[in-house]
């Protein structure tokens, strides 16, 4: 179908939020991972849901395009007022960047922030192996 002038401002909104408005004309096939996620955010954004859900959108990135990605979907998620649900094995991202996690382990799963699940110890038994900290006071992950 065609799109009408309201769907092309939803679509221009979203494209403008995700600071890809010079892909707009390009095919998706000649992105790069992180433009081409890119892509796929704007898209959910432009369906206009109050969560979105996203599987690994940090796959395959670069460390700093990780790093973008997380605190763009940060930011929309404040500012637009959205819940962002997203499933991520980059757990010292998550720990920075996420306002609640939920940490699922094998018999387990705990909801909180990273403060919350640093001080009832749900991080440390998630994390800590031979050679490998959570240090709950920096909410690090230390490697010996």
């Amino acid at each position: 179908g065609t799109l009408s002038a309201a769907d092309k401002q939803i679509v221009a909104s979203a494209l403008q939020e995700t600071g890809i408005q010079h892909l707009a004309q390009r095919n998706i096939s000649e992105l790069s991972d992180g433009e081409r996620q890119k892509v796929m955010i704007a898209k959910a954004l432009a369906q206009q849901t109050r969560i979105i859900i996203l599987d690994e959108p940090t796959a395959f990135l670069d460390f700093p395009s990780k790093i973008e990605t997380l605190q763009m979907l940060r930011r929309l998620a404040h500012e637009q007022h959205k819940s962002i649900l997203l499933s991520t094995h980059d757990v010292e991202l998550a720990l920075q960047l996420s306002d609640r996690l939920w940490l699922m382990e094998e018999s387990r799963f705990s909801i909180g922030t990273s403060k919350e699940l640093a001080a009832d110890g749900s991080l440390s038994r998630f994390i800590n192996r031979d050679g490998i900290r959570f240090n709950k006071d920096s909410l690090r992950i230390e490697i010996k």
